[in-house]
C-alpha cells in the first residue's frame, strides 16, 4: 500500500466512524453528557458533518476534497434519513 492508499482509506474510515456516530440512535440509559457516550459522539459528529466554512486539515470539507467526493451531496446522503 503506498501513502495515498493509506491516507484515503484512513480518512474514509473516519468519515464512516462519523457517519455511524451520527446515524446511532442513543439509548435512553446512555447519559449525555458523558465524552464517549453515544449522544455526545452524535453532537461532535454533527459538528464535524455539518461544518461549512473549515478547510484545514482533518475537516470535513478537507476530508470530502481528499476522498473526491461531494460535502453537499454526502451530507444530503448521510441526513436523508433521520
Amino acid at each position: 500500500m503506498n501513502d495515498a492508499t493509506g491516507c484515503k482509506a484512513l480518512w474514509s474510515a473516519v468519515m464512516s466512524r462519523a457517519i455511524l456516530d451520527v446515524r446511532k440512535k442513543p439509548r435512553a440509559s446512555m447519559r449525555p453528557a458523558q465524552k464517549n457516550g453515544a449522544g455526545y459522539l452524535k453532537r461532535t459528529a454533527e459538528t464535524w458533518l455539518t461544518a461549512k466554512q473549515n478547510k484545514d486539515a482533518g475537516s470535513f470539507l478537507w476530508v470530502c476534497e481528499s476522498l473526491e467526493i461531494d460535502p453537499d451531496r454526502t451530507r444530503k446522503l448521510i441526513f436523508k434519513a433521520d
